[in-house]
């Protein structure tokens, strides 16, 4: 029985030095993190520059020349971190088609309707300045 438990000791012992990971890959572990944690700074620092840098217009170009300007100066909903320049927006005065009273709203409420830094009588103000026509 002595025999058994001092190989078994010994086997143990054995198991333990085995499983013990040497200085060497702790450091090299620490240098593979390190240098992958740089590579992914580098990309997100070269994706935050596209994104800075792309210019989408938010609404098609409008048709008639009859358009409000002072919307373009006022504060816009920011959702992310990342600010783009992107061109003025110009909300279409809506001339009484029923087909194209969705498109006239869906931009009305997204520039003025939905600013909280607008009092409830100018964005009415607004309204009545973009319908023109019958009811």
């Amino acid at each position: 029985m002595e025999k058994f438990v001092d190989l078994s000791v010994a086997i143990l012992s054995l198991i333990e030095e085995d499983d013990t990971p040497a200085e060497e890959d702790f450091t090299a572990e620490f240098y593979e993190s390190n240098k992958m944690k740089l590579e992914v700074k580098n990309r997100l620092a070269t994706i935050n520059e596209r994104l800075t840098s792309i210019h989408q217009p938010v609404l098609p170009p409008s048709p008639s020349p009859e358009v409000i300007p002072p919307v373009a100066n006022l504060p816009l909903h920011q959702s992310s971190s990342v600010q783009a320049r992107l061109p003025k927006l110009e909300v279409r005065k809506f001339l009484g088609n029923i087909k194209e009273w969705q498109e006239f709203w869906d931009s009305f409420e997204s520039v003025i309707h939905k600013n909280k830094a607008l009092a409830d009588v100018d964005k009415f103000s607004y309204l009545r300045g973009l319908l023109v026509g019958p009811a």
